[in-house]
């Protein structure tokens, strides 16, 4: 049974050492046990110990067996396992890993820091397989708060019809509620790791270009496991985003600095896409304006989406109309077009009319305030519906219902 402060314990260890006056030397194969309890290890470690600044080629008769040790000079106390099993948070790595007590760069505490090669990653939603990373290397750090760090390898998505991600990604783990910002030396380079809050184990990658349905945008994205009931479904979140609708080679409509998620699910073995990002929307065209809230939604489905996902131990409930979709769109909003305010429900899409790109602006429960300011027209009139289309350089509506 060995053991050190960092909650690293080894178990079930049999081996052999040699005690000369130069120090110790020796090997250990046992089962590693981790603090904390999310944080578990399956297969075979080896400890390879040697204080002595020597190599080590010596050969023992332990019992009936002969053991023979080749080990390099020290001093050193290292801990290794290959092909085992890492599971951090109900989420499963399979690699080479090698543990070692280390003083970081600038601390005055040593943590036990954990080099990982060779190793694999599935993300699910339901049975299916959205993304993989394979051949991957890094680094984890284990303090007293948990287990954190990066790992990068070759990572393949497998996503629903119309659509994809095209960029960089890597494998972040923090099984903790604090930010990790550490910095340490790995075979002489120093690797900085900085990680905000979790706990999370998921993919990223920055400045990722999407595509769904046709439509491309721009954003820094993380994939990662949620539960719908019981199910896991894969959460793609999502910040800094930028999109734009172009019709006649300009952009007449942009949404930048959005945030939210998509939700990756499966049906009877078909992947869909729902969700949602709130942003800043801007109108390329004079004499308009638009004002309040929006959305950036996504369904790739013809249903509904209308579920309530787990997050940590956060609810997110999601209500996107039946699609397939891309579009912006707000309740309560206010167009103010020529001076006149109309306000309602609101949603843009890209569309065709008599052959013309163009931006389609679909109204529902319309006011229009004439006369007086914005704030306090003269005339309030209702409206059931409403159309704008959006040209370069012009618009043309279609209202109903008064």
């Amino acid at each position: 049974d060995i053991r050190d402060d960092s909650g690293l314990r080894i178990t079930n260890g049999t081996g052999a050492l040699i005690l000369s006056k130069g120090g110790l030397a020796g090997e250990i194969t046992g089962t590693v046990q981790v603090l904390p309890a999310s944080v578990q290890f399956a297969g075979q470690f080896t400890v390879s110990i040697n204080t002595t600044g020597t190599p080590v080629d010596e050969t023992l008769t332990v019992g009936s067996t002969n053991v023979r040790l080749q080990l390099p000079g020290g001093p050193y106390f290292r801990v290794a396992g290959k092909d085992v099993n890492l599971t951090i948070s109900g989420q499963v790595l399979k690699g080479d890993f090698a543990f070692e007590r280390i003083i970081p760069e600038g601390a005055t505490e040593a943590v036990t820091v954990i080099a990982a090669n060779n190793v694999s990653f599935d993300l699910k939603s339901g049975t299916r397989n959205v993304a993989s990373l394979r051949n991957g290397s890094g680094i984890f750090v284990i303090n007293s708060g948990g287990i954190g760090g990066e790992i990068g390898g070759n990572v393949s998505l497998t996503l629903p019809d119309g659509v994809s991600l095209d960029g960089d990604f890597r494998l972040s783990v923090n099984n903790s509620n604090a930010a990790l910002s550490q910095t340490i030396s790995v075979g002489g380079t120093l690797v900085t790791l900085n990680l905000e809050a979790g706990p999370y184990v998921r993919l990223e990658g920055t400045g990722v270009r999407a595509v769904i349905q046709g439509q491309a945008f721009t954003g820094d994205f993380g994939l990662d496991r949620v539960l719908d009931d019981t199910a896991p479904v894969v959460r793609v979140a999502a910040q800094n985003v930028r999109f734009g609708f172009n019709a006649g080679g300009e952009e007449l409509l942009s949404f930048t600095e959005g945030k939210g998620a998509l939700y990756i699910t499966s049906t009877a073995g078909r992947l869909d896409l729902a969700g949602e990002f709130k942003g800043v929307v801007g109108l390329n065209l004079p004499d308009i304006e638009l004002v309040g809230d929006v959305a950036l939604q996504f369904n790739t489905s013809s249903t509904a989406l209308v579920k309530t996902f787990q997050l940590g131990s956060i609810p997110v409930d999601l209500n996107i109309p039946e699609g397939p979709f891309v579009r912006v769109a707000g309740t309560d909003i206010k167009l103010n077009v020529l001076g006149q305010v109309l306000s309602g429900n609101i949603s843009f899409t890209l569309a065709s009319l008599d052959g013309f790109p163009t931006v389609k602006v679909e109204l529902t429960q319309i006011k229009v305030g004439l006369g007086g300011t914005p704030d306090a027209p003269i005339v309030d009139i209702s409206f059931d519906l409403g159309v704008l289309y959006l040209f370069k350089g012009g618009y043309f509506a279609d209202i109903k219902g008064l």
